[in-house]
């Protein structure tokens, strides 16, 4: 938590700093800055603080299991609740991709696009910080508690490395900032994946954990598009 805290910090503060460097105005800088981290890191949230609720109950069994050198047990739970994650995390980033505009509007009252297409980039984002959020609590529940620290640490300097790429050789802005977070999600997705994959032994059944979800969510996002922009 500590960690990611200060990683919210150093965004904003290279994002800032380097946009003003590059003559961006106050007045577009705090409210690029508002529309990220009031609105779009606000809908973030929700999804993944669902994540967060579903990993604590999960833990101490997991803890139960993994002290009794019970294998199947410890991969069995660790698939399941990868999976339900996965059923909540993928429709709401295809949900969120589909209807950014007209969940902005009725959120906070905002019709620019510049704000629907920070909603759609950074919806991308939700599956990874779910699964990340997941496998720090499977880590701590297998006795590897310092590993979701370092993985931490090591995304928190290449986020703020890409953050400053984006920034000073592809001059995308408030997009830099939504991608390199983005790329955080992901990057912490991968590390702490490899570690439980590491300790555990799991091995995921990738069409029922991933595939199908994805599928599932896909299709309802095409019904959802048609009903609302051709209907």
């Amino acid at each position: 938590t500590t960690v990611y805290n200060i990683t919210s910090l150093a965004e904003m503060i290279v994002f800032k700093n380097l946009a003003v460097a590059q003559d961006y105005t106050a007045h577009q800088i705090h409210e690029w800055w508002g529309v990220y981290n009031g609105q779009y890191i606000v809908l973030q949230n929700v999804p993944i603080s669902v994540a967060s609720a579903l990993v604590a109950p999960s833990v101490p069994a997991l803890s139960a299991s993994f002290a009794k050198r019970d294998h199947r047990g410890v991969q069995s739970k660790i698939s399941q609740v990868t999976r339900f994650i996965m059923v909540i995390a993928l429709p709401c980033t295809v949900g969120m991709f589909v209807l950014a505009s007209p969940i902005m509007q009725l959120l906070f009252g905002d019709p620019d696009i510049l704000s629907a297409r920070i909603l759609m980039i950074g919806s991308l984002s939700i599956p990874f910080f779910a699964v990340s959020t997941l496998s720090s609590g499977i880590l701590q529940g297998i006795n590897r508690i310092r590993i979701p620290v370092r993985t931490s640490l090591i995304t928190l300097f290449a986020h703020m490395a890409l953050l400053a790429v984006l920034m000073v050789g592809f001059h995308l802005n408030i997009y830099a900032v939504v991608l390199a977070n983005c790329f955080d999600g992901f990057l912490m997705a991968v590390l702490n994946d490899y570690y439980v994959h590491k300790y555990s032994g799991t091995r995921y059944n990738w069409s029922k954990v991933f595939v199908l979800p994805a599928l599932a969510s896909l299709i309802m996002g095409a019904f959802v598009y048609v009903v609302y922009h051709v209907t």
